[in-house]
């Protein structure tokens, strides 16, 4: 060495043991029996001993038997086959089970005679592990994708399909990936969407994102099925790719179609129910005028002389009529200032307490007008009746006929029929 080498009397052999035990790897020499003839200290200090305690065994006393088995194995082989193989395979590490990347060698003399092995290894576990997570992570989500009923794709910027689950697959009419990967996704769109579809790739690279964009795909034979489209930009090694869902809402559609056409039956029955409402509001009223009329015409008030007026009573009395016999007499009677009203109830069927109640209420009514009442057609059943009910008429005149309370009324009057000679 130089004067400048720094070296002092440090022999070259005590500089590389030196500097074998510095290094991060992991070395070892073994003989042709897999028993260790050297270490450096990187690898005896994993193990927990010294360089020193290692020489002269073997794996066995290190190692659990199955790994300890497979490192003499493999070193065998080596031996035996005078080729480097490199080998990554689990170890023991600080107690604690690691991941390594072993570069095995046979070591020959100068005949070529293999007179042992070099081994040289550095821990791969950070890197391993990471790729165990990858790997596991992957597979996951190739389980997901492939179970899923939601269509998942991965595509370019430009829509060039780079990776696509099954149902992705049956949504554009393949039925396998080799059928669509590197094909443009626009080109199983229907053609009246293609540029929305186009514009959906477009935005979804621009702003990162989209969402719930419904579209028509097209298969080969020309069925059309109903997607909603959605999804988000990745980037990975600087390259932008975007992740796609398209989910069949075909049952979807088909029942909106169906709301719709029960919204629009509905609407048209309640239409139609309006309508009849109507028709029957207006049939009503023209019912109740017609009942009205009818009421009038059958309960007519009639002036017989000046100051007598008359009431000739047909049918049922109810309520109803009642009330309208009182009204239209108590008018007629202001209106012709009549002072005696004739009531004939020769027309009245029967007449059962509550109807015979009316007409004494009617008959006070046309008293407090002042005016008399004569009450006629009184048949011998009524008036059986009106004694069984208990119906006091003390202070109401009678008369068996219409003709002879005309006679009577016109006797309160003051006047008299006389018969004109011819």
């Amino acid at each position: 060495m130089g004067k400048n080498s720094g070296l002092g009397k440090t022999s070259a052999e005590t500089l590389y043991q030196l500097l074998m035990d510095n290094m991060p790897m992991k070395i070892f020499y073994k003989d042709p029996n897999s028993v260790y003839i050297w270490c450096n200290d990187s690898y005896a200090k994993d193990l927990k001993l010294a360089a020193a305690d290692i020489v002269g065994k073997n794996d066995h006393e290190f190692y659990r038997k199955d790994l300890a088995e497979k490192y003499i194995a493999d070193d065998r082989r080596i031996m035996q086959h005078g080729k480097i193989e490199q080998i990554e395979e689990r170890y023991v590490q600080d107690g604690q089970e690691a991941f390594i990347r072993t570069i095995k060698t046979p070591v020959k003399d100068a005949a070529g005679k293999t007179i042992g092995l070099l081994g040289v290894f550095t821990d791969i576990t950070s890197s391993k592990l990471a790729q165990i997570r990858m790997e596991e992570s992957e597979a996951k989500y190739r389980t997901l994708i492939e179970t899923t009923d939601t269509g998942f794709a991965i595509i370019d910027q430009v829509g060039t399909i780079l990776d696509a689950n099954p149902e992705y697959i049956r949504l554009s009419g393949a039925t396998a990936l080799t059928e669509i990967m590197g094909k443009k996704a626009t080109q199983w769109t229907a053609d009246y969407d293609r540029e929305k579809h186009l514009a959906a790739i477009n935005k979804c690279f621009t702003d990162g994102r989209i969402k719930n964009i419904t579209l028509d795909f097209v298969d080969g034979k020309g069925h059309t099925t109903p997607v909603e489209v959605s999804g988000a930009t990745i980037e990975g090694g600087g390259i932008k790719r975007a992740f796609k869902l398209a989910r069949d809402v075909t049952e979807r559609k088909a029942a909106e179609k169906s709301l719709e056409e029960r919204s629009i039956k509905l609407e048209n029955l309640n239409q139609a129910l309006k309508t009849e409402i109507e028709e029957r509001r207006r049939a009503e009223e023209i019912v109740s005028r017609q009942a009205r009329e009818i009421l009038e015409v059958s309960i007519p008030v009639v002036q017989l002389w000046e100051g007598i007026v008359s009431v000739p009573l047909i049918g049922t009395l109810d309520s109803q009529r009642t009330q309208q016999l009182m009204e239209r007499l108590l008018q007629r009677i202001v209106e012709t200032n009549s002072s005696v009203a004739l009531i004939d109830v020769t027309g009245v069927p029967a007449i059962d307490t509550q109807t015979a109640q009316h007409l004494i209420e009617t008959i006070k009514a046309v008293q407090l007008l002042g005016a008399q009442v004569i009450l006629t057609g009184i048949r011998p059943a009524i008036a059986q009746t009106l004694v069984h009910l208990g119906i006091n008429l003390s202070n109401v005149n009678t008369r068996s006929s219409m003709a002879s309370g005309l006679i009577f009324a016109m006797d309160l009057m003051g006047l008299r029929v006389v018969n004109k000679d011819i």
